[in-house]
């Protein structure tokens, strides 16, 4: 059965991994969207710790 949640600091890896797997697949399509880590790999990751870290208030 599949079951959804909301991301925790503990998917970090995979989302990144989602991210640069995506960011490969536009650039076979020509984009450069996520080509490169915004500024940097450190910043980057902490925005998109933000993301989980951020919405327990949208659980509605």
């Amino acid at each position: 059965m599949l079951s959804i949640r909301r991301a925790s600091n503990e998917d970090l890896k995979l989302i990144l991994y989602f991210i640069d797997g995506a960011a490969d697949r536009l650039k076979t399509k020509g984009a450069d969207q996520w080509a490169k880590p915004w500024p940097n790999e450190a910043e980057r990751d902490a925005r998109v710790m933000r993301g989980p870290a951020g919405r327990e208030d949208m659980d509605r």
